[in-house]
């Protein structure tokens, strides 16, 4: 009997699975957004809304606007994965310029568990001109929607 309850004791940290999956982190991140700039780094709009899925499909609220995710892991054959990374590109163009927002968000397993910004950053590229731009942004407030349909906002690094 001793000798069961002992395995038992050795066996209760393998049992206990705490690690954060990728489905579990895309649902986290899933979900309704706003991000909105300060007028002292205001590049081409004031503010915008997405909405990302938890395949990791992102909808723009704006037709003039455009855009992707990518949401990146590293994959552990022993162990849970890297904490993953997903990346927003919403791009505005035209024939000869595209400007655009790369916000890039983790999660954080917890009660409750949550969304972080890591970085916000404004690129340009304008083609007959020759030139490229590329700002981090630092003066944005971005806003996740809740269950109860209001915007809370997100926590920065």
């Amino acid at each position: 009997m001793m000798k069961l309850l002992i395995a038992l004791l050795f066996s209760i940290p393998f049992l206990a699975n705490a690690d954060l999956s990728y489905e579990h982190y895309m649902n986290i991140v899933k979900g309704d957004y706003k991000i909105v700039f300060d007028p002292s780094e205001q590049m081409y709009t004031d503010s915008f809304e997405f909405s990302l899925s938890n395949k990791g499909k992102v909808t723009f609220y704006d037709d003039n606007q455009e855009g992707t995710s990518n949401t990146f892991f590293f994959e552990n054959p022993i162990g849970p994965i890297g904490l993953p990374t997903t990346t927003i590109m919403a791009y505005y163009y035209s024939d000869e310029q595209t400007e655009g927002y790369n916000i890039t968000l983790t999660a954080q397993e917890g009660d409750p568990s949550k969304v972080l910004v890591q970085s916000v950053i404004f690129t340009a590229n304008d083609g007959p001109n020759e030139w490229t731009f590329v700002e981090r942004l630092q003066k944005y407030k971005l806003y996740k929607k809740s269950k109860t349909d209001k915007y809370i906002k997100i926590e920065r690094f």
